[in-house]
């Protein structure tokens, strides 16, 4: 009586795997199926800003990108800022408008990294924009990216509450 024995090699096997993994998901690189993505910011709060202080002010913010209910596989992202709706905003100085005090403003500006040399905009006009993304994954996965603000130090800014209205895009 003859026997049988189906013998394969335990690295023939991997690659086996590996190769029906890759057959399987072969159109889906770079995508992500059936997700629901979503961008929010904690925004950047500057508390109170004082005229006299030699200092500048100085916070900072989150931008979190969060997606749920998918399979990714090498999704990247890219997170442009505009100047705001400040009048006479730009990305040299973007303008917060005194929300108390009518015509009065105080300038500021967005920035990608802690010490603050790269403005955060939409790569136009030497700005810089925030990149990220998710490897492999299913189910739900997010990123924060610090954002980090600055208020010029020694502006001439009547007291009252100051805001500013940024448009995020992420670009998938």
């Amino acid at each position: 009586m003859k026997q049988f024995i189906n013998y394969q090699h335990p690295a023939a096997s991997k690659r086996f795997f590996a190769a029906i993994l890759a057959l399987a998901l072969g159109g889906m690189a770079g995508s992500a199926y059936g997700a629901s993505c979503s961008v929010s910011s904690s925004g950047v709060s500057f508390g109170v800003y004082n005229v006299f202080n030699s200092a500048d002010n100085d916070a900072a913010g989150t931008v979190h990108v969060a997606c749920t209910d998918l399979l990714i596989i090498g999704v990247t992202y890219e997170i442009e800022l505009n100047v705001g709706v400040g009048s006479g905003s730009s990305f040299s100085s973007r303008v917060m408008t005194s929300t108390t005090n009518s015509g009065h403003h105080l300038n500021y500006n967005l920035y990608t990294n802690s010490s603050r040399t790269s403005v955060w905009g939409d790569g136009s006009a030497g700005t810089a924009t925030v990149s990220g993304g998710f490897l492999v994954g299913i189910g739900s996965q997010s990123r924060d990216h610090d954002i980090f603000g600055r208020i010029p130090a020694r502006q001439n800014a009547y007291v009252g509450s100051y805001s500013d209205t940024i448009t995020m895009t992420i670009n998938f």
